[in-house]
């Protein structure tokens, strides 16, 4: 993080916290980080430190004011970023892939890059054919085998494979002009 985030710490009505109370957490800000540089996010960073406010604001109400409130809000603010650490969301991260800048660096097994462009690629061979030929290539495709095309189409076997091998050819001549 190259910047410190100025947090803005709210209580559970929405009203922020004592100048005392945000401006000890606000001093710790720096500390923490270097403390758990695995919470950058900024939302997470005002869930921990609201999370230690009100137990701070909390116990100051029951007991009075705190004597040495800078450590016992380090203290607290510690066991808050533990807890953090060891909560749902926080395990969630860590379990998948180790976070987004473990994610950025996955490599897609589906839609990648050389399967969106033959893709395209197939797409605009595909529109040059006729219906017919669109109709066969999407048959064998789809895993259909010659002797059922043949059914459908009222011809043989033989014929359908003749036309497919065609087809292939005048799909690749297309693909590559320059063979």
């Amino acid at each position: 993080m190259e910047h410190l985030p100025k947090l803005r710490l709210v209580d559970e009505d929405g009203k922020p916290f004592s100048s005392r109370i945000d401006g000890v957490l606000a001093g710790l800000l720096y500390k923490f980080l270097k403390q758990f540089p695995s919470i950058r996010d900024e939302g997470d960073l005002t869930d921990v430190f609201e999370a230690t406010a009100r137990g701070i604001a909390k116990r100051e109400r029951r007991s009075g004011p705190i004597e040495k409130v800078h450590s016992y809000a380090w203290t607290a603010l510690r066991n808050s970023g533990v807890s953090w650490l060891r909560s749902a969301p926080s395990q969630f991260e860590r379990r998948t892939a180790g976070g987004h800048e473990a994610l950025a660096t996955l490599q897609a097994s589906y839609g990648s890059q050389e399967e969106i462009e033959r893709d395209i690629l197939t797409d605009e061979l595909l529109s040059r054919l006729d219906p017919d030929e669109q109709k066969l290539y999407m048959l064998k495709r789809a895993g259909h085998s010659s002797k059922v095309i043949a059914r459908m189409r009222g011809c043989t076997a033989n014929a359908v494979n003749v036309q497919y091998a065609r087809l292939k050819e005048k799909m690749q001549k297309a693909a590559d002009p320059h063979e």
